[in-house]
């Protein structure tokens, strides 16, 4: 932990000194939110998205902000306005992220659809998994 409150401080003085830029709120933002200070990491966010409302970094850390505090709606809002940012096409690892987010809040229909226009952008072998409906193996008893 003590890597964490160093980083926090550090991110800190740069930003008293007036050095901010984006890594600093990244920076705020993980070390913060690492250490369970989930409101200060938010606040950091909302912060840095004011000076940088397009950066890819803090919307990412936004979003995901909002899966810490389990709030899955949220995120999936937050997803969807990165998605937004994005001119629609998202990386790999944020459609997944997407995905299980649409599975917490129980909305099969939009998985689904967000499979598929991952498999699209990301065809499998490339893609990181083929499909989330593929049925479960067979038990050893059944072969």
């Amino acid at each position: 932990m003590t890597n964490f409150y160093q980083a926090i401080c550090e991110a800190l003085l740069k930003k008293q000194e007036g050095k901010e830029n984006v890594d600093i709120f990244f920076k705020l933002i993980q070390g913060c939110r690492n250490v369970g200070y989930l409101k200060e990491a938010e606040r950091f966010a909302e912060e840095g998205l004011v000076k940088y409302p397009d950066n890819f970094k803090l919307l990412s850390e936004y979003a995901w902000n909002a899966c810490k505090a389990q709030d899955t709606q949220e995120e999936i809002n937050r997803l969807l306005y990165l998605k937004e940012k994005c001119n629609g096409v998202l990386p790999e690892r944020i459609y997944h992220r997407l995905i299980k987010a649409y599975l917490k809040n129980n909305d099969i229909e939009n998985a689904k659809l967000t499979q598929k226009e991952l498999v699209l952008h990301y065809p499998y072998p490339n893609s990181q998994i083929p499909t989330l409906w593929s049925p479960p193996p067979l038990p050893l008893i059944f072969l």
